[in-house]
């Protein structure tokens, strides 16, 4: 890009104990950007921070868009439950410039599909949650799997307004649980 050249590594950072207790600490969650254009001596460039109260980054997609963006997808499981609706639990972040990430949309199945009559009771409502991303049509798409709810599609061609294109449910004699999407 016009303010990095070389290879990056982006790294999920989440706490292994995320109770309540936990999630409340100052212990760093998100995700960490490391130069590693020399693979034996990494370098540090940056991190993004997911909030407190959060468990951190479980999983994350990166793509390089044919307009140059760098775009990071990332997964901050039952975000949604945990800021109180407050933030979502896909984040897209934009790191064209790997020295300063900038959040540019978060998102959540249970806001955006599910109306407010449908939001459903505590213990229930955790199974919404975003477990996995990864980018579709040169990163102007992206695929959620929202564990019972299925496999969404996202289209992301302004990034800070993701809105859904279609889903794909979980098979109907399964419990549900959709891991992981891959495109």
């Amino acid at each position: 890009t016009g303010s990095f050249v070389g290879d990056i590594a982006v790294v999920a950072v989440s706490l292994c104990d995320n109770s309540e207790r936990n999630r409340f600490g100052d212990d760093f969650r998100g995700i960490a950007i490391y130069d590693v254009s020399d693979p034996a001596r990494p370098q540090l460039l940056s991190t993004y921070d997911s909030g407190e109260r959060t468990q951190g980054v479980h999983e994350v997609d990166v793509v390089t868009r044919p307009d140059g963006r760098v775009l990071v997808a990332a997964t901050v499981m039952q975000s949604y439950l945990h800021t109180e609706g407050a933030k979502g639990d896909v984040r897209l972040i934009e790191i064209t410039d790997p020295t300063a990430p900038v959040e540019l949309s978060d998102w959540d199945y249970r806001a955006a599909v599910l109306s407010p009559d449908e939001i459903l009771p505590p213990g229930v409502d955790e199974e919404y949650h975003a477990h996995s991303v990864d980018f579709a049509g040169g990163g102007n798409r992206l695929w959620a799997a929202v564990w019972d709810a299925g496999a969404v599609l996202l289209d992301i061609d302004d990034p800070a307004t993701p809105v859904v294109v279609n889903s794909v449910e979980a098979v109907a004699s399964a419990e549900g649980n959709v891991h992981s999407v891959i495109s």
